[in-house]
Order: C-alpha cells, then sequence, then structure tokens
C-alpha cells in the first residue's frame, strides 16, 4: 500500500424497548418503506456513536452517551461529510476499549472517503473486532479495476466468512460514500447498502460470534490492514436499521445523544 501525502484541508422503558422491537421486526422479511419515520428512531438501540466533530488532542468521544471513547493512533482532523472528520494514513487507527459484542441483530453505518492518487491494490479495514472464529468487520479493497466494500464476520474456526459485496464500476475516489451493513439474526440476513441504495444481500446461517475485547476502527484486528481514506460519523446499532433509517443518515448525520 502506497502511503499518499496527508491533506488538510440508550433509551431505557417498556415504550423505547417496543419501538425498538417493532423497528427490529419491520425488517426481517426484506427491505421496507417506513412511511412517516419518527425522528427519534435513531436513538434508538444506538451502542456507539463516533461523530468526529471535536478537532483538538483529546479522545473520539462516543456521542450515545455509553462512554465508548477512542483512542486516536495518528489520524489528522480534516473537513468531514459532516462538520469535521479524519484522515488516515497507512499505519494510523483508532482503538475503542471494551467494546460491547454483536448481538443477534447488528448495524454499522459510516462516511468514507477513498484517497485520489496511486494507491496501487490495496485491502482496507474500516472498523471491526474480527478475529479467527468470531467478531466482525467492515472492510474494502481499493484497485485500479474498481472498489468493493463488504461487510464480514466468520462461520468457523478455519476463518471461513461470511460477507456482502458491493462493487463500483469505477474507483469513486475522493468522494464520500456512505455505507450501512444490517444483520437481521432473525431473518437470517445479511445486507448492505450504498448511499442509502440496497447493494447486496445474503442468508446467513448462523450468528456473530464473540470477537476481541477491542473495536478498531482504521485497522484489523491483527494491526495487518490499514485504511487510507478519511471517515466520518461512525454510528453502531444493536439493532436492526430500516431502509428509511439509512437513508436519514445518508441525509444527515446521526443524532448526538451526548
Amino acid at each position: 500500500m502506497s502511503l499518499l501525502p496527508r491533506r488538510h484541508p440508550r433509551l431505557v422503558g417498556p415504550r423505547a424497548l417496543a419501538a425498538a422491537a417493532l423497528l427490529a421486526g419491520a425488517c426481517s422479511a426484506g427491505p421496507v418503506e417506513v412511511v412517516g419515520l419518527d425522528p427519534g428512531s435513531l436513538r434508538l438501540g444506538m451502542v456507539a456513536h463516533w461523530s468526529c466533530d471535536e478537532i483538538g488532542e483529546g479522545p473520539l468521544v462516543d456521542r450515545s452517551g455509553n462512554g465508548h471513547d477512542g483512542r486516536l493512533f495518528g489520524p489528522e482532523w480534516i473537513a468531514g461529510r459532516f462538520e469535521s472528520g479524519l484522515h488516515f494514513e497507512a499505519g494510523d487507527w483508532i482503538n475503542v476499549p471494551s467494546f460491547p459484542q454483536a448481538g443477534s441483530s447488528w448495524s454499522i453505518a459510516l462516511w468514507y472517503r477513498p484517497p485520489a492518487g496511486d494507491y496501487g491494490d490495496s485491502d482496507l479495514t474500516l472498523a471491526g473486532n474480527q478475529l479467527l472464529a468470531g467478531g466482525w468487520e467492515m472492510s474494502g479493497r481499493l484497485s485500479a479495476a474498481g472498489s468493493r466494500y463488504r461487510f464480514s464476520f466468520p462461520l468457523g474456526a478455519d476463518a471461513s466468512s461470511t460477507s456482502v459485496l458491493v462493487e463500483a464500476d469505477q474507483v469513486e475516489v475522493d468522494r464520500w460514500v456512505h455505507l450501512a451493513a444490517v444483520l437481521d439474526g432473525d431473518a437470517q440476513r445479511l445486507a448492505l447498502f450504498k448511499n442509502g441504495t440496497l447493494a447486496g444481500e445474503t442468508s446467513v446461517p448462523a450468528l456473530i460470534q464473540p470477537g476481541g475485547d477491542n473495536l478498531n476502527i482504521g485497522r484489523s484486528i491483527d494491526a495487518r490492514r490499514f485504511l487510507v481514506g478519511d471517515l466520518d460519523d461512525i454510528v453502531v446499532f444493536g439493532r436492526v436499521l430500516v431502509p428509511a433509517e439509512i437513508r436519514a443518515l445518508v441525509a444527515g448525520p446521526a443524532p448526538k445523544l451526548r
């Protein structure tokens, strides 16, 4: 992977639980349109939200109110998709200690901007805690032939994994792309959305098994694959996101609860 020059430019209570259950069930059978989406729905089931809007030397603040702040190792603050964001060179990463393990249903959404320039054929880790036989990962590959993104997790001790791939016709360099992965444990379905549109889905025979104790952003758990490019507004939910909610995350940033 070539190094590129840096660019500077938990709700509780019966009502909340019932609402979360309704939203999760709504997506079990496949893509669902939600008419009159409640603006507060994105507050339900939020595990972590890194808005990347605090510029300084301190931690990457978890705006969900759950205290999953991250430690920065190298990434620089830049103008982001919304307010500020973070730029990564190969070797930069963020560590979030003691991050919760994935539940039976799990969703992650984020903004990524691939770098312009000669990046060769590069495997990238956006976020995850995937180990040999457990955990999950949002990742991608950049090459001259095109770009693709995936959400994957191992299905067995042999490190085989299930994944949903998104393949682009051309490399979308220096442009923000919104990626959202949705695992519906009840429906045994994994879907990946690109810019709010369903881009791929697959059935999954098993749920995500426990992975590493730490969540890494911008680096694989074995420190072999790093991210090059920019990230912004990373949010994790312990439930199924429905398509209307994903489109809301494309239109604007996730709500800050802290």
